[in-house]
């Protein structure tokens, strides 16, 4: 796939995926519309390899070559594949072209739904073709989506220079077509010329191709700070994942972007919960708010004495927050556990009767730093009694914990009716780079050495669910789920795994913090979107699967590779 793609997105969220073949019905030009947090789809393909120069509403694409190419168009929205209706025209005025497209109702073309406009200039010679043409999508056939579609092949060309301006109007799209795009083509950042391989070696090449994938993520809309899940159809922002991903923006000191993107989760807590994604969806998160305050706390530690904190008022706002996520989870203990309901942890699909709902242990870990973190505000004010209280709090409910999920010596991944779940999965290590006082060291030590016995990928990775558990799928399956958290290997936790082996004894694990960096570092070079972090690698090879660029792999890899730099093969 890295030799037929390439990814660029901006500031407001509109991505073009360069390809020079058909992959995926996600692949061309789409423009983000942020009244309704969506993408519009424009062009599909462009057969040529151009040097690009992208923003919002802009495409410039220039290049040496003179060989002919097509231009294929597939205006709807990205998730629309209603066929009905569907019409272009196609017009010269004064030096563009400018292709009007209307979408009907239905193909009896009396009602219209919508236009959209496209202003091409530059094309020099050029034949018209107007022709419907069917595409088969091997990377969305694979996945188990929509694979076979009609596109719109507007045109032949050998132009070495065009530029493309979309608009609602065609006035709009005629002024967008002359716009300086100022998202350049980055290839300069990668090892996939000879030249770069000379000037960078891989832990340097890595390090700058993450920094610029991560902030890929990192949007700007309605004039607020957002991290986006991932693209090409993550293009929302989902609570875990960007609070997650906020540790992103600490590697790269952008500390203003960061509290911004507190602040306004903060404001977004409601009853001591977070929503699950912006927009909202049906689906139910137990660790969004948890993880904003892990995050605010470790933001705390590494600003204190620093200019770029929370201010007084802020802070007031942090604690009215937390007291709400406090009483939440207390009203939803069981025994001295959080609950959470089916499918509202991260592994948030399920097969069979395995949703992970229940007490889990991340969960419990995320509730002790969230009393961590009152303990710390109320000392920053002297109040001893509220510490002392909070100290002993914290006390009785690891006691608890350890009592109810620690079986031979492991430390289980969750109780559901009752019952210890006796499931491999690496949730464990979330919970110890959550929180690692949880647990005595002895009983990381066995617990970590049993997970990695039973779910260790010898390409350097871990598998989502024990590799000899009933639902384990050792290929990445698509869209059915099968594999999703039951074998496939997700790069975010593998570096997380990585993070919490340097962190608890770097010299015992060194081998295994390796295999994973160079794993994680190959996907982002070599596979995939180049430059990219993908979601998720099957478990039976490295690969890259799922959604090709995430945010959350790339922030965990950036804070890898930075924690982990002395450690050199």
């Amino acid at each position: 796939m890295n030799e037929s793609c390439s990814f660029y997105t901006c500031e407001q969220g509109s991505y073009f995926i360069h390809s020079l073949k058909d992959f995926s019905a996600y692949q061309g030009w789409c423009v983000f519309f942020d009244k309704n947090w969506d993408l519009f789809k424009v062009i599909d393909l462009i057969s040529s390899d151009f040097n690009v120069f992208f923003s919002d509403k802009t495409l410039l694409l220039e290049r040496d070559s003179s060989a002919d190419f097509f231009v294929d168009l597939d205006f709807r929205f990205v998730h629309d594949f209603d066929s009905k209706g569907r019409i272009y025209e196609v017009y010269e005025k004064n030096d563009s072209l400018i292709v009007k497209y209307t979408k009907f109702f239905d193909d009896s073309l009396s009602e219209v739904v919508f236009s959209r406009f496209l202003a091409i200039k530059g094309l020099g010679s050029y034949d018209l073709l107007k022709n419907w043409i069917k595409k088969f999508y091997s990377y969305d056939a694979e996945r188990g989506s929509l694979s076979e579609l009609f596109v719109f092949r507007l045109l032949r060309s050998n132009s070495k220079k065009i530029s493309f301006g979309f608009g609602l109007n065609e006035e709009e799209a005629i002024v967008n077509s002359l716009v300086k795009p100022v998202v350049k083509k980055r290839n300069d950042l990668f090892v996939d010329n000879n030249v770069q391989k000379k000037l960078f070696d891989e832990y340097k090449q890595a390090l700058l191709s993450v920094d610029n994938a991560f902030s890929s993520c990192v949007k700007n809309v309605n004039h607020e700070f957002m991290i986006f899940a991932g693209y090409p159809w993550f293009f929302q922002v989902w609570g875990r994942d960007e609070c997650i991903s906020l540790v992103g923006l600490f590697s790269q000191k952008k500390f203003d972007v960061a509290k911004k993107i507190m602040i306004r989760n903060l404001r977004s807590v409601n009853k001591g919960i977070l929503p699950n994604r912006l927009p909202e969806s049906v689906l139910g998160s137990a660790d969004a708010t948890g993880w904003l305050f892990q995050r605010i706390f470790l933001f705390l530690k590494i600003s204190k004495n620093k200019d770029f904190g929370f201010s007084d008022k802020e802070l007031l706002l942090v604690e009215e927050k937390l007291d709400e996520f406090i009483a939440y989870c207390r009203n939803n203990s069981s025994n001295g556990l959080v609950l959470n309901g089916p499918k509202e942890t991260w592994m948030d699909t399920d097969v069979g009767v395995d949703s992970r709902e229940g007490a889990r242990v991340e969960i419990q870990a995320l509730f002790l730093s969230a009393l961590e973190l009152k303990k710390y505000l109320r000392s920053l004010v002297g109040d001893s009694d509220s510490v002392f209280k909070f100290r002993n709090k914290i006390r009785n409910r690891k006691t608890l914990i350890r009592k109810q999920l620690i079986k031979d010596k492991v430390i289980r991944d969750g109780i559901n009716d009752g019952s210890l779940d006796l499931s491999v999965r690496p949730n464990v290590f979330l919970a110890y780079y959550i929180y690692p006082g949880l647990a005595m060291k002895h009983q990381w030590s066995e617990t970590f050495d049993f997970v990695l016995k039973e779910s260790w990928l010898d390409w350097g990775g871990v598998s989502s669910i024990g590799k000899n558990h009933d639902l384990f799928v050792d290929t990445y399956s698509g869209m059915n789920n099968e594999s999703y958290h039951h074998g496939d290997s997700w790069f975010f936790i593998n570096n997380v795994v990585a993070l919490v082996l340097y962190d608890f004894d770097a010299k015992k694990y060194r081998n295994k913090i390796l295999k994973i960096r160079k794993a994680s570092v190959h996907e982002l070079l070599y596979s995939g979107f180049v430059g990219f972090c993908a979601e998720v690698s099957s478990a039976k090879k490295l690969e890259s699967k799922g959604c090709l660029s995430q945010a959350w792999s790339s922030a965990t890899l950036l804070e890898l590779l930075l924690k982990t730099k002395n450690i050199r093969i």
